[in-house]
């Protein structure tokens, strides 16, 4: 089994977010909230696109 590397994680209050380099060479956030038990991902095509969609998450400036 192939693990994807984590670069970044994000935590804040009950909501994380991972950024990892997925194998095609794009940049993949896996978004989690505990109360809601949410589960999100997206893709960027740059690293500095999903650092800042992670950090964005993650500070709560978009609901669920």
């Amino acid at each position: 089994m192939n693990l994807l590397p984590i670069l970044s994680e994000y935590q804040d209050g009950t909501r994380n977010a991972k950024v990892y380099k997925t194998p095609s060479g794009e940049y993949g956030v896996l978004m989690y909230e505990s109360e809601t038990d949410y589960n999100g991902f997206e893709v960027f095509p740059t690293e500095d696109l999903a650092e800042h969609r992670a950090e964005w998450w993650v500070l709560d400036h978009e609901s669920i």
